[in-house]
Protein backbone atom coordinates (compact mmCIF):
# COMPACT_ATOMS: atom_id res chain seq x y z
CA UNK A 1 0.00 0.00 0.00
CA UNK A 2 2.85 2.38 0.88
CA UNK A 3 4.46 1.65 -2.48
CA UNK A 4 1.21 2.42 -4.34
CA UNK A 5 0.75 5.61 -2.31
CA UNK A 6 4.33 6.63 -3.11
CA UNK A 7 3.75 6.12 -6.83
CA UNK A 8 0.51 8.10 -6.67
CA UNK A 9 2.26 10.94 -4.83
CA UNK A 10 5.07 10.87 -7.39
CA UNK A 11 2.59 11.02 -10.28
CA UNK A 12 0.66 13.83 -8.59
CA UNK A 13 3.89 15.78 -8.09
CA UNK A 14 4.84 15.35 -11.75
CA UNK A 15 1.32 16.34 -12.78
CA UNK A 16 1.51 19.56 -10.78
CA UNK A 17 4.80 20.44 -12.47
CA UNK A 18 3.30 20.09 -15.95
CA UNK A 19 2.64 23.33 -17.81
CA UNK A 20 -0.93 24.21 -18.68
CA UNK A 21 -0.58 23.11 -22.33
CA UNK A 22 0.58 19.61 -21.35
CA UNK A 23 -2.18 19.29 -18.74
CA UNK A 24 -4.76 20.39 -21.28
CA UNK A 25 -3.52 17.86 -23.86
CA UNK A 26 -3.66 15.11 -21.24
CA UNK A 27 -7.23 15.91 -20.25
CA UNK A 28 -8.38 16.35 -23.84
CA UNK A 29 -7.01 12.87 -24.58
CA UNK A 30 -8.80 11.49 -21.49
CA UNK A 31 -12.04 13.15 -22.63
CA UNK A 32 -11.66 11.61 -26.05
CA UNK A 33 -11.09 8.17 -24.56
CA UNK A 34 -14.20 8.55 -22.38
CA UNK A 35 -16.28 9.84 -25.29
CA UNK A 36 -15.22 7.20 -27.78
CA UNK A 37 -15.11 4.54 -25.08
CA UNK A 38 -18.77 5.07 -24.19
CA UNK A 39 -19.63 5.15 -27.88
CA UNK A 40 -17.88 1.81 -28.40
CA UNK A 41 -19.40 0.31 -25.23
CA UNK A 42 -22.92 1.22 -26.37
CA UNK A 43 -22.36 0.08 -29.98
CA UNK A 44 -23.08 -3.61 -29.13
CA UNK A 45 -26.36 -2.52 -27.53
CA UNK A 46 -27.53 -0.62 -30.61
CA UNK A 47 -26.43 -3.37 -33.04
CA UNK A 48 -28.50 -5.83 -31.04
CA UNK A 49 -31.56 -3.59 -30.54
CA UNK A 50 -31.67 -2.60 -34.22
CA UNK A 51 -31.85 -4.82 -37.27
CA UNK A 52 -29.03 -4.56 -39.81
CA UNK A 53 -31.45 -2.70 -42.11
CA UNK A 54 -32.33 -0.15 -39.39
CA UNK A 55 -28.70 0.27 -38.40
CA UNK A 56 -27.86 0.80 -42.07
CA UNK A 57 -30.56 3.50 -42.36
CA UNK A 58 -29.16 5.30 -39.32
CA UNK A 59 -25.64 5.27 -40.78
CA UNK A 60 -26.87 6.65 -44.10
CA UNK A 61 -28.41 9.57 -42.18
CA UNK A 62 -25.07 10.13 -40.40
CA UNK A 63 -23.23 10.07 -43.71
CA UNK A 64 -25.44 12.81 -45.19
CA UNK A 65 -25.14 14.74 -41.92
CA UNK A 66 -21.34 14.72 -42.19
CA UNK A 67 -21.56 16.00 -45.75
CA UNK A 68 -24.19 18.69 -45.16
CA UNK A 69 -22.56 20.15 -42.04
CA UNK A 70 -19.61 21.17 -44.23
CA UNK A 71 -21.81 22.76 -46.89
CA UNK A 72 -24.05 24.47 -44.33
CA UNK A 73 -21.49 25.90 -41.88
CA UNK A 74 -18.43 26.13 -44.19
CA UNK A 75 -16.73 24.49 -41.18
CA UNK A 76 -15.87 27.93 -39.78
CA UNK A 77 -16.08 26.47 -36.25
CA UNK A 78 -12.86 24.54 -36.85
CA UNK A 79 -9.43 25.57 -38.22
CA UNK A 80 -10.44 29.00 -39.53
CA UNK A 81 -11.88 29.93 -36.13
CA UNK A 82 -8.64 28.77 -34.46
CA UNK A 83 -6.64 31.07 -36.71
CA UNK A 84 -9.12 33.91 -36.14
CA UNK A 85 -8.61 33.67 -32.38
CA UNK A 86 -4.93 34.44 -32.90
CA UNK A 87 -5.75 37.44 -35.11
CA UNK A 88 -8.34 38.68 -32.57
CA UNK A 89 -6.42 37.79 -29.43
CA UNK A 90 -7.53 40.98 -27.68
CA UNK A 91 -11.23 40.41 -28.43
CA UNK A 92 -11.63 36.64 -28.40
CA UNK A 93 -15.04 36.59 -26.69
CA UNK A 94 -16.58 39.13 -29.05
CA UNK A 95 -15.09 37.28 -32.02
CA UNK A 96 -16.57 33.98 -30.74
CA UNK A 97 -20.04 35.51 -30.39
CA UNK A 98 -19.73 37.00 -33.87
CA UNK A 99 -18.91 33.61 -35.37
CA UNK A 100 -21.83 31.99 -33.52
CA UNK A 101 -24.12 34.55 -35.18
CA UNK A 102 -22.61 33.71 -38.56
CA UNK A 103 -23.26 30.01 -37.99
CA UNK A 104 -26.92 30.73 -37.19
CA UNK A 105 -27.29 32.82 -40.36
CA UNK A 106 -25.61 30.21 -42.58
CA UNK A 107 -27.81 27.41 -41.20
CA UNK A 108 -30.95 29.51 -41.67
CA UNK A 109 -30.04 30.27 -45.32
CA UNK A 110 -29.29 26.59 -46.00
CA UNK A 111 -32.65 25.57 -44.52
CA UNK A 112 -34.48 28.07 -46.72
CA UNK A 113 -32.69 26.78 -49.83
CA UNK A 114 -33.60 23.21 -48.85
CA UNK A 115 -37.29 24.06 -48.38
CA UNK A 116 -37.41 25.66 -51.83
CA UNK A 117 -36.15 22.45 -53.47
CA UNK A 118 -37.18 19.88 -50.85
CA UNK A 119 -38.87 17.39 -53.20
CA UNK A 120 -35.80 17.03 -55.41
CA UNK A 121 -33.38 17.03 -52.47
CA UNK A 122 -35.42 14.46 -50.55
CA UNK A 123 -35.13 12.08 -53.52
CA UNK A 124 -31.36 12.57 -53.64
CA UNK A 125 -30.90 12.16 -49.89
CA UNK A 126 -33.42 9.37 -49.49
CA UNK A 127 -34.77 11.11 -46.36
CA UNK A 128 -38.09 12.67 -45.36
CA UNK A 129 -38.58 16.41 -44.84
CA UNK A 130 -38.89 15.90 -41.09
CA UNK A 131 -35.55 14.09 -40.86
CA UNK A 132 -33.75 16.70 -42.95
CA UNK A 133 -35.09 19.52 -40.76
CA UNK A 134 -33.93 17.62 -37.67
CA UNK A 135 -30.57 17.33 -39.39
CA UNK A 136 -30.30 21.11 -39.82
CA UNK A 137 -31.10 21.68 -36.13
CA UNK A 138 -28.46 19.11 -35.18
CA UNK A 139 -25.92 20.69 -37.53
CA UNK A 140 -26.32 24.11 -35.91
CA UNK A 141 -26.30 22.65 -32.40
CA UNK A 142 -23.09 20.67 -32.88
CA UNK A 143 -21.42 23.57 -34.69
CA UNK A 144 -22.12 25.85 -31.72
CA UNK A 145 -20.82 23.24 -29.26
CA UNK A 146 -17.67 22.79 -31.37
CA UNK A 147 -17.17 26.56 -31.52
CA UNK A 148 -17.33 26.73 -27.73
CA UNK A 149 -14.90 23.82 -27.37
CA UNK A 150 -12.35 25.36 -29.73
CA UNK A 151 -12.58 28.64 -27.81
CA UNK A 152 -11.97 26.86 -24.51
CA UNK A 153 -9.13 24.78 -25.97
CA UNK A 154 -7.40 27.92 -27.24
CA UNK A 155 -6.93 29.12 -23.67
CA UNK A 156 -6.37 25.56 -22.34
CA UNK A 157 -9.54 25.73 -20.18
CA UNK A 158 -9.73 21.96 -20.01
CA UNK A 159 -11.92 21.65 -16.90
CA UNK A 160 -15.02 23.06 -18.61
CA UNK A 161 -14.50 20.85 -21.67
CA UNK A 162 -14.04 17.78 -19.47
CA UNK A 163 -17.30 18.43 -17.64
CA UNK A 164 -19.34 19.02 -20.80
CA UNK A 165 -17.78 16.06 -22.63
CA UNK A 166 -18.51 13.62 -19.81
CA UNK A 167 -22.07 14.90 -19.46
CA UNK A 168 -22.82 14.60 -23.20
CA UNK A 169 -21.01 11.25 -23.50
CA UNK A 170 -23.15 9.72 -20.75
CA UNK A 171 -26.58 11.28 -21.25
CA UNK A 172 -26.68 11.01 -25.07
CA UNK A 173 -26.42 7.19 -25.32
CA UNK A 174 -28.75 6.73 -22.33
CA UNK A 175 -31.49 8.69 -24.11
CA UNK A 176 -30.69 6.81 -27.32
CA UNK A 177 -30.93 3.35 -25.78
CA UNK A 178 -34.23 4.11 -24.03
CA UNK A 179 -35.69 5.66 -27.19
CA UNK A 180 -34.64 2.81 -29.46
CA UNK A 181 -35.81 0.15 -27.01
CA UNK A 182 -39.39 1.48 -26.82
CA UNK A 183 -39.78 2.80 -30.38
CA UNK A 184 -41.30 0.96 -33.32
CA UNK A 185 -39.27 2.96 -35.85
CA UNK A 186 -35.89 2.40 -34.23
CA UNK A 187 -33.83 4.20 -36.90
CA UNK A 188 -35.94 7.36 -36.47
CA UNK A 189 -35.71 7.10 -32.67
CA UNK A 190 -31.91 6.82 -32.82
CA UNK A 191 -31.65 9.84 -35.11
CA UNK A 192 -33.89 12.09 -32.99
CA UNK A 193 -32.36 11.01 -29.67
CA UNK A 194 -28.90 11.80 -30.99
CA UNK A 195 -29.91 15.42 -31.69
CA UNK A 196 -31.69 16.28 -28.42
CA UNK A 197 -28.72 16.81 -26.08
CA UNK A 198 -26.59 19.06 -28.37
CA UNK A 199 -29.70 21.09 -29.25
CA UNK A 200 -30.44 21.83 -25.57
CA UNK A 201 -26.81 22.59 -24.71
CA UNK A 202 -26.29 24.83 -27.75
CA UNK A 203 -29.34 26.92 -26.75
CA UNK A 204 -27.69 27.83 -23.44
CA UNK A 205 -24.30 28.35 -25.11
CA UNK A 206 -25.84 30.85 -27.54
CA UNK A 207 -27.31 32.73 -24.57
CA UNK A 208 -23.92 32.79 -22.85
CA UNK A 209 -22.20 33.93 -26.05
CA UNK A 210 -24.52 36.92 -26.49
CA UNK A 211 -24.41 38.08 -22.87
CA UNK A 212 -22.77 41.52 -22.56
CA UNK A 213 -21.12 41.29 -25.99
CA UNK A 214 -20.58 44.30 -28.26
CA UNK A 215 -19.74 42.59 -31.55
CA UNK A 216 -22.64 40.19 -32.08
CA UNK A 217 -23.16 41.26 -35.71
CA UNK A 218 -19.86 42.66 -36.93
CA UNK A 219 -20.11 42.11 -40.69
CA UNK A 220 -16.48 43.15 -41.18
CA UNK A 221 -15.41 40.06 -39.24
CA UNK A 222 -17.67 37.80 -41.29
CA UNK A 223 -16.15 38.66 -44.67
CA UNK A 224 -12.55 37.45 -44.08
CA UNK A 225 -13.82 34.29 -42.38
CA UNK A 226 -16.12 33.42 -45.29
CA UNK A 227 -13.41 34.28 -47.86
CA UNK A 228 -10.93 32.01 -46.02
CA UNK A 229 -13.49 29.23 -45.49
CA UNK A 230 -14.95 28.87 -48.98
CA UNK A 231 -11.71 27.60 -50.62
CA UNK A 232 -11.45 25.04 -47.79
CA UNK A 233 -14.96 23.67 -48.35
CA UNK A 234 -13.83 21.38 -51.20
CA UNK A 235 -11.06 20.15 -48.90
CA UNK A 236 -13.37 19.41 -45.97
CA UNK A 237 -16.03 18.00 -48.26
CA UNK A 238 -13.50 15.79 -49.99
CA UNK A 239 -12.33 14.52 -46.60
CA UNK A 240 -15.89 13.58 -45.70
CA UNK A 241 -16.46 11.96 -49.08
CA UNK A 242 -13.18 10.09 -48.69
CA UNK A 243 -14.32 8.91 -45.28
CA UNK A 244 -18.07 8.49 -45.79
CA UNK A 245 -18.81 7.94 -49.49
CA UNK A 246 -18.01 4.25 -49.03
CA UNK A 247 -21.27 3.80 -47.11
CA UNK A 248 -23.35 5.59 -49.75
CA UNK A 249 -21.82 3.54 -52.57
CA UNK A 250 -22.11 0.25 -50.65
CA UNK A 251 -25.75 1.11 -49.98
CA UNK A 252 -26.26 1.86 -53.70
CA UNK A 253 -24.47 -1.24 -55.05
CA UNK A 254 -25.13 -3.95 -52.45
CA UNK A 255 -27.74 -2.66 -49.96
CA UNK A 256 -28.34 -1.42 -46.42
CA UNK A 257 -27.41 -4.65 -44.64
CA UNK A 258 -23.87 -4.65 -46.06
CA UNK A 259 -23.72 -0.94 -45.26
CA UNK A 260 -24.47 -1.81 -41.64
CA UNK A 261 -21.69 -4.44 -41.52
CA UNK A 262 -19.19 -2.02 -43.05
CA UNK A 263 -20.34 0.70 -40.62
CA UNK A 264 -19.47 -1.50 -37.64
CA UNK A 265 -15.96 -2.02 -39.02
CA UNK A 266 -15.77 1.68 -39.76
CA UNK A 267 -16.68 2.56 -36.16
CA UNK A 268 -14.17 0.09 -34.75
CA UNK A 269 -11.41 1.05 -37.20
CA UNK A 270 -11.83 4.73 -36.43
CA UNK A 271 -11.69 4.07 -32.69
CA UNK A 272 -8.63 6.32 -32.47
CA UNK A 273 -9.87 9.10 -34.75
CA UNK A 274 -11.45 11.07 -31.95
CA UNK A 275 -8.26 10.72 -29.90
CA UNK A 276 -6.23 11.85 -32.91
CA UNK A 277 -8.53 14.83 -33.38
CA UNK A 278 -8.17 15.75 -29.72
CA UNK A 279 -4.38 15.50 -29.92
CA UNK A 280 -4.36 17.60 -33.06
CA UNK A 281 -6.72 20.20 -31.56
CA UNK A 282 -4.23 20.75 -28.74
CA UNK A 283 -1.27 20.53 -31.14
CA UNK A 284 -2.59 23.24 -33.51
CA UNK A 285 -2.42 26.29 -31.16
CA UNK A 286 1.03 25.15 -30.02
CA UNK A 287 2.35 24.59 -33.55
CA UNK A 288 1.02 27.99 -34.70
CA UNK A 289 2.94 29.69 -31.91
CA UNK A 290 6.10 27.74 -32.84
CA UNK A 291 5.66 28.76 -36.49
CA UNK A 292 5.44 32.39 -35.43
CA UNK A 293 8.80 31.99 -33.67
CA UNK A 294 10.16 29.76 -36.48
CA UNK A 295 11.05 27.03 -33.97
CA UNK A 296 10.76 24.22 -36.53
CA UNK A 297 12.92 21.62 -34.75
CA UNK A 298 10.47 21.39 -31.88
CA UNK A 299 7.60 20.79 -34.31
CA UNK A 300 9.54 17.95 -35.93
CA UNK A 301 10.40 16.23 -32.65
CA UNK A 302 6.90 16.39 -31.15
CA UNK A 303 5.16 15.31 -34.36
CA UNK A 304 7.44 12.26 -34.67
CA UNK A 305 6.59 11.17 -31.13
CA UNK A 306 2.88 11.58 -31.82
CA UNK A 307 3.12 9.49 -34.99
CA UNK A 308 4.81 6.64 -33.08
CA UNK A 309 2.05 6.71 -30.45
CA UNK A 310 -0.70 6.63 -33.11
CA UNK A 311 1.09 3.83 -34.99
CA UNK A 312 1.34 1.63 -31.89
CA UNK A 313 -2.31 2.06 -30.89
CA UNK A 314 -3.50 1.29 -34.43
CA UNK A 315 -1.47 -1.92 -34.62
CA UNK A 316 -3.06 -3.26 -31.44
CA UNK A 317 -6.54 -2.58 -32.85
CA UNK A 318 -5.70 -4.28 -36.15
CA UNK A 319 -4.23 -7.40 -34.53
CA UNK A 320 -7.24 -7.70 -32.21
CA UNK A 321 -9.81 -7.06 -34.96
CA UNK A 322 -11.74 -10.39 -34.69
CA UNK A 323 -12.10 -10.03 -30.92
CA UNK A 324 -13.08 -6.36 -31.19
CA UNK A 325 -15.82 -7.10 -33.74
CA UNK A 326 -17.05 -10.04 -31.64
CA UNK A 327 -17.41 -7.75 -28.63
CA UNK A 328 -18.88 -4.80 -30.51
CA UNK A 329 -21.56 -6.46 -32.59
CA UNK A 330 -23.92 -9.37 -32.99
CA UNK A 331 -22.75 -12.53 -34.85
CA UNK A 332 -24.20 -11.33 -38.17
CA UNK A 333 -21.52 -8.59 -38.22
CA UNK A 334 -18.61 -11.08 -37.95
CA UNK A 335 -17.33 -10.47 -41.50
CA UNK A 336 -16.68 -6.82 -40.59
CA UNK A 337 -13.27 -7.87 -39.20
CA UNK A 338 -11.88 -8.08 -42.76
CA UNK A 339 -12.62 -4.38 -43.28
CA UNK A 340 -11.19 -3.22 -39.96
CA UNK A 341 -7.48 -3.47 -40.82
CA UNK A 342 -7.42 -1.18 -43.89
CA UNK A 343 -9.73 1.33 -42.17
CA UNK A 344 -7.50 1.42 -39.08
CA UNK A 345 -4.38 1.83 -41.22
CA UNK A 346 -6.09 4.79 -42.90
CA UNK A 347 -6.28 6.51 -39.51
CA UNK A 348 -2.47 6.68 -39.30
CA UNK A 349 -2.14 8.29 -42.74
CA UNK A 350 -5.01 10.64 -41.92
CA UNK A 351 -3.22 11.77 -38.76
CA UNK A 352 0.07 12.20 -40.65
CA UNK A 353 -1.31 14.44 -43.38
CA UNK A 354 -3.41 16.42 -40.88
CA UNK A 355 -0.11 17.60 -39.40
CA UNK A 356 0.81 18.93 -42.86
CA UNK A 357 -2.61 20.53 -43.36
CA UNK A 358 -2.29 22.49 -40.09
CA UNK A 359 0.80 24.24 -41.48
CA UNK A 360 -0.78 24.82 -44.88
CA UNK A 361 -3.72 26.53 -43.18
CA UNK A 362 -1.37 28.69 -41.10
CA UNK A 363 0.23 30.10 -44.26
CA UNK A 364 -3.16 30.57 -45.92
CA UNK A 365 -2.48 28.15 -48.80
CA UNK A 366 -6.03 26.81 -48.98
CA UNK A 367 -5.83 26.04 -52.70
CA UNK A 368 -3.22 23.35 -52.21
CA UNK A 369 -5.32 21.77 -49.49
CA UNK A 370 -8.37 21.71 -51.74
CA UNK A 371 -6.45 20.21 -54.68
CA UNK A 372 -5.07 17.31 -52.62
CA UNK A 373 -8.43 16.54 -51.02
CA UNK A 374 -10.38 16.72 -54.28
CA UNK A 375 -7.92 14.44 -56.07
CA UNK A 376 -8.06 11.89 -53.22
CA UNK A 377 -11.87 11.97 -52.98
CA UNK A 378 -12.25 11.61 -56.76
CA UNK A 379 -9.80 8.71 -56.72
CA UNK A 380 -11.71 7.03 -53.91
CA UNK A 381 -15.05 7.41 -55.70
CA UNK A 382 -13.55 6.03 -58.91
CA UNK A 383 -11.97 3.03 -57.17
CA UNK A 384 -15.19 2.32 -55.25
CA UNK A 385 -17.16 2.44 -58.49
CA UNK A 386 -14.85 -0.20 -59.99
CA UNK A 387 -14.21 -2.53 -57.04
CA UNK A 388 -17.34 -2.51 -54.83
CA UNK A 389 -19.60 -4.12 -57.51
CA UNK A 390 -16.90 -6.77 -58.13
CA UNK A 391 -15.62 -7.55 -54.62
CA UNK A 392 -18.30 -6.17 -52.29
CA UNK A 393 -18.03 -3.93 -49.26
CA UNK A 394 -14.59 -5.27 -48.17
CA UNK A 395 -13.03 -3.56 -51.19
CA UNK A 396 -14.15 -0.17 -49.84
CA UNK A 397 -11.71 -0.42 -46.92
CA UNK A 398 -8.72 -0.89 -49.22
CA UNK A 399 -9.74 1.83 -51.67
CA UNK A 400 -9.98 4.20 -48.69
CA UNK A 401 -6.52 3.17 -47.45
CA UNK A 402 -4.95 3.73 -50.87
CA UNK A 403 -6.64 7.12 -51.19
CA UNK A 404 -5.35 8.23 -47.77
CA UNK A 405 -1.79 7.27 -48.71
CA UNK A 406 -2.04 9.33 -51.90
CA UNK A 407 -3.49 12.24 -49.89
CA UNK A 408 -0.54 12.18 -47.48
CA UNK A 409 1.96 12.17 -50.37
CA UNK A 410 0.23 15.10 -52.10
CA UNK A 411 0.05 17.16 -48.91
CA UNK A 412 3.73 16.55 -48.20
CA UNK A 413 4.74 17.70 -51.70
CA UNK A 414 2.60 20.83 -51.38
CA UNK A 415 3.88 21.51 -47.87
CA UNK A 416 7.48 21.30 -49.06
CA UNK A 417 6.71 23.93 -51.70
CA UNK A 418 4.97 26.17 -49.15
CA UNK A 419 7.84 25.95 -46.63
CA UNK A 420 10.37 26.88 -49.34
CA UNK A 421 8.20 29.87 -50.22
CA UNK A 422 7.69 31.27 -46.71
CA UNK A 423 10.63 30.02 -44.64
CA UNK A 424 13.37 28.72 -46.92
CA UNK A 425 15.05 25.46 -47.82
CA UNK A 426 14.22 23.54 -44.65
CA UNK A 427 11.60 21.10 -43.39
CA UNK A 428 9.80 20.66 -40.09
CA UNK A 429 8.79 17.02 -40.65
CA UNK A 430 11.26 14.14 -41.14
CA UNK A 431 9.90 12.36 -44.21
CA UNK A 432 12.35 9.45 -43.83
CA UNK A 433 10.97 8.61 -40.40
CA UNK A 434 7.40 8.89 -41.73
CA UNK A 435 8.22 6.47 -44.59
CA UNK A 436 9.81 3.99 -42.15
CA UNK A 437 6.83 4.19 -39.79
CA UNK A 438 4.38 3.77 -42.70
CA UNK A 439 6.24 0.69 -43.95
CA UNK A 440 6.25 -0.85 -40.46
CA UNK A 441 2.51 -0.21 -40.16
CA UNK A 442 1.67 -1.83 -43.51
CA UNK A 443 3.86 -4.91 -43.00
CA UNK A 444 2.73 -5.63 -39.43
CA UNK A 445 -0.92 -4.93 -40.28
CA UNK A 446 -1.02 -7.39 -43.18
CA UNK A 447 0.80 -9.92 -41.01
CA UNK A 448 -1.97 -9.53 -38.46
CA UNK A 449 -4.68 -10.05 -41.10
CA UNK A 450 -3.02 -13.28 -42.26
CA UNK A 451 -3.17 -14.56 -38.68
CA UNK A 452 -6.83 -13.73 -38.00
CA UNK A 453 -7.83 -17.41 -38.18
CA UNK A 454 -4.93 -18.50 -35.94
CA UNK A 455 -6.28 -17.10 -32.69
CA UNK A 456 -3.86 -18.67 -30.19
CA UNK A 457 -0.75 -17.84 -32.24
CA UNK A 458 -1.90 -14.26 -32.77
CA UNK A 459 -2.69 -13.70 -29.08
CA UNK A 460 0.69 -15.17 -28.07
CA UNK A 461 2.45 -12.71 -30.39
CA UNK A 462 0.38 -9.81 -29.01
CA UNK A 463 1.18 -10.84 -25.42
CA UNK A 464 4.86 -11.13 -26.33
CA UNK A 465 4.81 -7.66 -27.92
CA UNK A 466 3.22 -6.14 -24.82
CA UNK A 467 5.82 -7.85 -22.63
CA UNK A 468 8.71 -6.59 -24.80
CA UNK A 469 7.33 -3.05 -24.76
CA UNK A 470 7.05 -3.19 -20.99
CA UNK A 471 10.56 -4.64 -20.46
CA UNK A 472 12.16 -2.27 -22.98
CA UNK A 473 10.08 0.74 -21.95
CA UNK A 474 13.08 2.77 -20.73
CA UNK A 475 15.03 2.06 -23.91
CA UNK A 476 11.99 2.96 -26.04
CA UNK A 477 11.60 6.25 -24.18
CA UNK A 478 15.30 7.04 -24.72
CA UNK A 479 15.02 6.15 -28.42
CA UNK A 480 12.02 8.43 -28.84
CA UNK A 481 13.96 11.17 -27.06
CA UNK A 482 16.85 10.73 -29.52
CA UNK A 483 14.44 10.85 -32.45
CA UNK A 484 12.94 14.04 -31.06
CA UNK A 485 16.38 15.68 -30.98
CA UNK A 486 16.99 14.97 -34.67
CA UNK A 487 16.23 17.55 -37.25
Amino acid sequence: MLKIKSKCDNFYEKYNKMNIAVKASLWFAICSIIQKGISIITLPIFTRLMSTKEYGEYNIFLTWYNILIIITTLNIQSDIFNKGLIEHSEEKDDFTTNQASLLILLTLLSTIVYLLFKDTLNMILGLSTGLVLIMFFEILANAIVNLWQVRRRFDFEYRKIVMLTIFMSVINPVIGIVSVYFANDKAFARIVSNAIVPMVISFFLILSFSKNRKEILNYKWWKPVIISSIPLVPHYLSLVLLNQSDKLMINYFVGQEDTAIYSVAHSAGLLLTIINTSINSSFVPWVYRKLEKRELNEINSISTSLLIIVLTMNLFIIWLAPEIIHILAAPQYKEAMWCLAPIAMSVFFFFAYTLFVDVEIYFGESNYIAIASIVAAALNLFLNYIFIPRYGYIAAGYTTLFSYVITMVLHYLFLKKIINKYIGNTMMFNIRIIIVLSTILLLLSFAGVLLYKYVILRLIIIAYAIMVIYIKRQKIIKTISKIRKRR
